[in-house]
């Protein structure tokens, strides 16, 4: 059983005055200017109680938190129990040791958003293109599980393991499979036998299939249900077809009693990429109309509400896009459940912003890709995971404003290689930079970007385009290519008449259009072995690295 807690908590910081505040979450430190380049960084403190029920005796209970900007220490009643570091995705705390009978128990977060060259994307708030917003700015939840229950994936942190992880096989019109991988654990001190009861559903509530898998399961051990679910005449999920299947996943015990169930919404599909053919959803093409998404919303910065998360994915959507690059860190699971209902594909990437360090950084680097995949694995709508640290090389002409170090051709097969351990060929791509590669070629990318703009290259760089494309920076010859940003930087730099606000006139405005559809044009006349592109960016954001002008406005959708 999960409870939303988002209520009920209390919030101290410098901005308080050490006094305690009455919030909600999602939470961020201080309501900001609509334009700021260095929102509240610092510590900021919440506490809540949480009352021990009947329902808690013998079961296990555990805190997840969906985001922690972004190292966060959590304690209960005092004790520190867990340290996180890294603000963009989910982490659980067990909290059953803490639980006793007619009593509470008190739960101390600190978020700590300072800069840190040590968690990615690393890059100090005064160089960086976002900002690193404060605070418990998605939602928490409180779980109460039996002892023979069905795992979290992020928790577990094995490979392809974990929680419940769906795959598709030999999907057609015709006939899909639907692979199911269930774990449970036993926390009972003797073997326990169950059940684990899969079905899937249709639209309608009606059942598609259903497969019945019987295990045992030592005291303290974990064990895993596989069954292949056989769906005929399935329908698949597409951008302008978004269906959705219910799976049902059930864990009876010999006694028929249910220990744990779940629900998730799933999309039957395949992708793939051929330099031929371009990426292939369902085996026919789709030419990617994408843009570029920060989680930034005016004011709470990134601490936006689930209905607001769906709100910026029907937009981008109505604005006819078919494509969303989530730019440069995971974003909210609201968003990413809004796509998969819309029809939006997706491009994730792990967190990285022209960053890298050796040591820690590196572990964390891979850590985010791992757990990226795994919190994500079964969204219809995400199709690619981009396991690059963005416009990060490893040559000095792509170190930018600082040098940095270990982001090496090897290190960067081993991001790619980290993502596709975690799911199933034909279910998901790889993509990712190529800028400041010394040999592009060996990385290994479905679909490597083109990079930046030629214009923007030479802007960066001593070299011209035509060096850069033959120094392998740009062109991967027998993969499709995407160019992930455009019709911003080559139009002026930072001083681009894209980055116009609607207040300027309706002229820039209408400068700023043509400027995306020239530039689209461009690309799908140039660039042809490409799968498509999306603009910079979709929305306005803030960012701190360009002070006097904080606000990004070069957005099809302002603030």
């Amino acid at each position: 059983m999960k409870t939303c807690i988002n209520e009920g908590w209390l919030y101290s910081s410098d901005i308080t005055g050490g006094a305690w505040e009455a919030v909600t979450l999602p939470h961020t430190p201080r309501l900001e200017d609509l334009s700021v380049g260095f929102p509240f960084q610092g510590i900021a403190s919440y506490r809540r109680t949480v009352a021990c029920t009947e329902e808690m005796e013998g079961k296990l209970v555990y805190l997840e938190f969906e985001a922690v900007m972004q190292r966060a220490e959590v304690r209960i009643d005092g004790t520190l129990v867990m340290e996180h570091k890294g603000g963009y995705l989910p982490f659980r705390v067990d909290i059953t040791d803490f639980v006793k009978k007619d009593s509470q128990i008190t739960v101390d977060v600190l978020a700590d958003n300072r800069d840190n060259r040590d968690i990615p994307p690393g890059k100090v708030s005064r160089l960086l293109d976002f900002n690193y917003q404060g605070g418990i700015y998605r939602s928490v939840w409180l779980s109460v599980e039996d002892r023979l229950h069905i795992t979290d994936a992020v928790e577990r942190n094995t490979v392809k393991g974990g929680g419940i992880f769906v795959s598709y096989a030999n999907v057609s019109e015709a006939y899909a499979e639907v692979l199911v991988r269930t774990e449970v654990e036993n926390r009972y001190p003797d073997t326990r036998r169950c059940h684990v009861e899969t079905t899937l559903l249709d639209r309608e509530g009606g059942t598609v299939e259903a497969s019945r898998y019987r295990i045992e399961t030592e005291p303290g051990d974990f064990n895993e249900a596989e069954c292949k679910l056989g769906v005929y005449a399935p329908h698949l999920w597409s951008c302008d077809d978004p269906y959705l299947y219910t799976l049902c996943v059930r864990l009876t015990d010999e006694q028929g009693r249910v220990c744990d169930s779940r629900r998730l919404r799933i999309g039957i599909r395949s992708v793939a990429a051929t330099l031929e053919d371009g990426l292939l959803l369902n085996g026919r093409p789709v030419r990617l109309l994408g843009a570029n998404r920060h989680q930034y919303y005016p004011h709470v910065g990134n601490a936006a509400p689930d209905n607001a998360q769906w709100r910026d994915a029907y937009k981008l959507k109505r604005g006819g896009f078919n494509f969303v690059r989530l730019s440069h860190y995971p974003q909210s699971p609201a968003f990413l459940d809004a796509c998969d209902e819309l029809g939006l594909l997706v491009m994730e990437p792990i967190p990285g912003w022209q960053w890298c360090k050796r040591g820690e950084f590196l572990e964390l680097v891979l850590q985010n890709v791992r757990d990226m995949v795994r919190r994500d694995r079964n969204h219809p709508s995400v199709i690619i995971f981009e396991t690059s640290l963005n416009e990060t090389g490893d040559m000095r002409e792509t170190m930018w404003h600082e040098t940095w170090e270990g982001y090496t051709d090897d290190f960067v097969r081993r991001c790619r290689i980290a993502a596709e351990r975690e799911y199933d060929r034909g279910n998901f791509l790889t993509a990712g930079d190529t800028v400041g590669r010394r040999n592009a070629q060996s990385i290994g990318y479905d679909i490597p970007f083109v990079g930046l703009t030629a214009e923007g290259a030479v802007e960066k760089t001593a070299k011209s385009a035509a060096e850069l494309e033959r120094d392998g920076h740009f062109r991967v010859s027998d993969r499709p290519t995407m160019r992930r940003e455009y019709g911003d930087f080559e139009f002026g730099l930072h001083y681009a008449t894209s980055r116009m606000t609607r207040e300027v006139s309706e002229g820039c405005s209408l400068l700023q259009a043509w400027n995306f559809i020239y530039t689209c044009n461009k690309r799908y006349l140039t660039d042809y072995h490409s799968v498509g592109n999306a603009i910079w960016c979709g929305i306005d954001y803030n960012r701190g690295y360009f002070p006097g002008s904080d606000l990004c406005a070069c957005g099809a959708l302002d603030s």
